[in-house]
């Protein structure tokens, strides 16, 4: 439970580890740190490869709690789309990318109140994330960032760091994926 965000930020982006900086920055966070975030100021920033075009985000989560199984999901909104030039540098030069912003719906924001609550009960859990891909997007390999903004007042956190996926793979097919990251 002590990685609760690491891990709810690696759903955002599927299986991937997280940048060393990250997990220094959450090593003390633990469920009450969880508890005590405002899901109002939730942000998340996804920079992917142009030729990808995202149409939905959803997370959600299986929670074995008490009372029995409950299921809670969490849409996205989208908040702006920004086309990231071509940056060169004397070691790399990037591609164009595209930056979606994003931030919990009403709804979503619902849901993760319920959700700090079951963790503080010790509640168990499966996280699970929905990609609906724009039928324009090609079924290629790309590239992907994942930051996350927990409080306005720290900015964003890295937590995946330039990670490729594999969308010719047969889980792609039809345009849309679930990858479940969490247990």
């Amino acid at each position: 439970m002590k990685y609760l965000v690491v891990c709810f930020a690696l759903l955002l982006g599927g299986c991937s580890s997280a940048p060393l900086s990250t997990l220094t920055h959450f090593a003390t966070f633990d469920e009450q740190d969880f508890a005590a975030l405002d899901p109002t100021q939730i942000r998340a920033s996804l920079v992917v490869d142009d030729f990808v075009k995202l149409k939905d985000v959803t997370l959600s989560a299986q929670l074995n709690t008490a009372e029995g199984v409950q299921h809670l999901s969490f849409p996205l909104e989208l908040l702006s789309k920004e086309i990231l030039p071509i940056r060169r540098s004397w070691i790399f030069t990037t591609k164009v990318r595209s930056q979606y912003q994003y931030q919990l719906s009403p709804l979503a924001q619902q849901n993760f109140l319920k959700l700090q609550q079951e963790v503080l009960k010790g509640s168990q859990y499966i996280c699970d994330v929905d990609i609906v891909f724009d039928e324009h997007t090609q079924p290629r390999p790309f590239k992907y960032t994942v930051k996350l903004m927990l409080n306005p007042d720290n900015g964003y956190i890295t937590m995946i760091d330039e990670r490729e996926m594999d969308m010719s793979t047969p889980q792609w097919t039809g345009g849309n994926a679930r990858l479940q990251t969490l247990r």
